[in-house]
């Protein structure tokens, strides 16, 4: 009796461990540089593969914890994109060394993996293909479309007249206040990039060089316009 006892804990506790391996079979890597941005949930992204192929239709959550520092843990749901990367977005408190623990579902099982990484502090305010949009771009861009502005705005005096001409200028008066907007000059540089990028990816030169001609037509215009003037 006491036997068939020990043979039935032991089946129970084969059961449980085959639900809940040490996850060896999968492979986690994080997959995008993981950074800190005060007070700004920030793109956490890793790649699952088994058997140097990538897996899908997984379930996945993640818990970050900061090594050898009391700052709690934090969550992460992953949802499924391409090529076995899976996404979400978590605010963390600082730069460091993180602990992060991977749990994986799929058909009734459940697998773990432990991660250590160093988060580094953001070197700018968004990331594109691993580049970083800084600062000084903002301003270079900010500084580009004020030139431009100007520009119009003396192509329209000398063009129009009239209710024509102020309703030219009232446009360019608009358009100068999303000059402003940190946020839409940052849309405006990943639009940009994107192309490029794209462009790059495809192999498409042509398309990279109009990617890029209404900047050169603008600083092209602005040396003209001192030329002019000198």
């Amino acid at each position: 009796m006491i036997k068939k006892g020990i043979m039935a804990m032991l089946f129970i506790l084969a059961a449980v461990l085959a639900g809940c391996s040490n996850g060896s079979d999968y492979k986690v890597d994080i997959s995008k540089p993981l950074y800190f941005q005060k007070d700004t949930a920030v793109p956490f992204e890793i790649k699952v593969t088994e058997k140097n192929k990538a897996v899908k239709g997984l379930a996945i959550s993640a818990e970050l914890s900061m090594a050898n520092m009391d700052h709690g843990t934090y969550q992460v749901k992953l949802a499924e994109g391409q090529d076995g990367a899976y996404t979400g977005k978590v605010m963390l408190p600082m730069e460091g060394k993180y602990e992060i623990n991977v749990t994986i579902q799929k058909d009734g099982k459940k697998a773990e993996n432990t991660l250590d990484y160093t988060v580094k502090k953001a070197a700018g305010v968004a990331m594109i293909n691993g580049k970083w949009i800084n600062n000084e771009d903002l301003t270079f861009y900010e500084l580009i479309s004020k030139l431009q502005l100007s520009i119009d705005r003396e192509s329209a005096q000398m063009k129009y007249s009239g209710p024509q001409l102020e309703e030219e200028l009232s446009y360019l008066d608009f358009q100068e206040k999303t000059t402003k907007d940190r946020n839409q000059l940052l849309t405006q540089i990943i639009r940009i990039r994107a192309m490029a990028l794209l462009a790059e990816e495809k192999g498409i030169k042509q398309q990279l060089r109009r990617s890029r001609m209404p900047l050169i037509k603008t600083i092209t215009s602005i040396i003209n316009m001192i030329q002019r003037k000198n």
